[in-house]
């Protein structure tokens, strides 16, 4: 049954009061995001924004190894297969699947009521998607996030337009270029996260939220309380080394010139050189030079527009990638084919034109016609 994508959890949490909690339940697939587990979640994010008795809304994921791995990429990856091989302008498969995904992400931003993400294990793609826009983020030791989208031809989506530039200097550019793998340090020092917990502590975390004095009407009040409560348990947690704020002279240094060529240059050119910068230059200098030229482009865009108006660029931009030939390629050698030797088109940096990457950038519909136009 649908039902089962989510395992559905309502404590009682005083008179009255109801703690909803939903447990992503894919563990096979790392609690993978398909269209079951995205309608399910938007409709019980629905009913419990109108149900008075529910206080607050909790997410994580089954299994214990991942809060949310990503999309369903394979879906993805058939589905525009199939358009091209039909010689569709675009996938309506893909475009669609991506405009349900991106309502879900706008829902969790904007929700009248506390969200406690659990951030726990692996958090990539459309995991980092529902995790961002909580409006409590807790990640834990255990926590492994990252933005590997240039490796398959795509760029950081569900929001990443917005939240990109607003992280701590030039982290967010410099994470989405280079997939770095981020632990919950790094979230939090970056600004992907609130608060960072043992995983120990996890179990019981529910049962304290049942006990907090939850009120019916006052959303303040309760983003107080429950802040509070994290605050107080990450006390208890020993400190660990962020890599990304060791690293951040070399960020803001690789990341200064503004530009992709300048980029790649510096990259080659900057030290220190050490196995956490080169696992970076490595994914940077093996991914899409078109997704590279991409995330450079939304990043700018990024600063200046809302929310709304990122995820309906977004929403045109996945859908191109899509109808381009580095995605199909992009999967098919990571994740069909294995053999971890994507043929991308141009091949290098230095052979992208402007005219290749504003193919890409094209709005495919009017203000009028799109499909995320409700979004306020």
């Amino acid at each position: 049954m649908a039902e089962d994508v989510i395992l559905v959890d309502e404590l009682a949490a005083g008179p009255e009061r109801i703690i909803a909690v939903a447990t992503l339940n894919l563990p096979s697939s790392l609690n993978a995001l398909n269209l079951p587990l995205i309608d399910r979640l938007s409709e019980l994010l629905l009913r419990w924004q109108h149900d008075p008795r529910v206080v607050c809304v909790v997410l994580q994921g089954a299994g214990g190894k991942a809060f949310c791995a990503g999309g369903d990429v394979r879906f993805l990856y058939n589905a525009a297969r199939q358009s091209r091989q039909q010689g569709d302008a675009y996938s309506a498969v893909c475009a669609d699947f991506f405009t349900r995904e991106y309502a879900l992400d706008y829902r969790i931003h904007t929700y009248p009521k506390p969200v406690l993400c659990l951030g726990h294990g692996i958090v990539m793609g459309g995991g980092l998607g529902l995790m961002i826009g909580a409006s409590h983020r807790v990640v834990t030791d255990r926590t492994r996030v990252a933005m590997p989208e240039i490796t398959i031809g795509l760029f950081p989506d569900v929001g990443a337009t917005y939240f990109m530039p607003r992280l701590v200097g030039k982290t967010g550019l410099y994470i989405a270029l280079t997939g770095t793998r981020m632990s919950g340090a790094d979230c939090v020092y970056a600004g992907l996260a609130d608060c960072r917990l043992n995983a120990e502590q996890l179990p019981g975390l529910l049962q304290e939220l049942s006990g907090l004095p939850w009120s019916l009407i006052d959303r303040a009040h309760n983003d107080a309380v429950l802040s509070a409560l994290l605050t107080q348990k990450s006390q208890n947690v020993a400190p660990e080394v962020s890599q990304l704020e060791e690293h951040l002279p070399y960020i803001e240094a690789v990341c200064a010139g503004g530009d992709l060529r300048s980029f790649t240059a510096r990259m080659h050119a900057a030290l220190p050189c050490d196995e956490w910068t080169m696992a970076g230059k490595k994914t940077f200098l093996g991914g899409s030079p078109s997704s590279a030229a991409l995330i450079f482009a939304q990043e700018a865009k990024g600063r200046a527009i809302s929310l709304a108006d990122a995820f309906r660029f977004e929403l045109s931009l996945a859908t191109q990638c899509t109808a381009h030939p580095d995605f199909v390629e992009g999967v098919r050698a990571l994740l069909i084919d294995k053999d971890q030797r994507p043929s991308w088109h141009p091949a290098t940096i230095d052979d992208l034109s402007d005219a290749s990457v504003a193919a890409y950038l094209a709005p495919l519909w009017s203000d009028e016609a799109h499909p995320l136009r409700s979004l306020t």
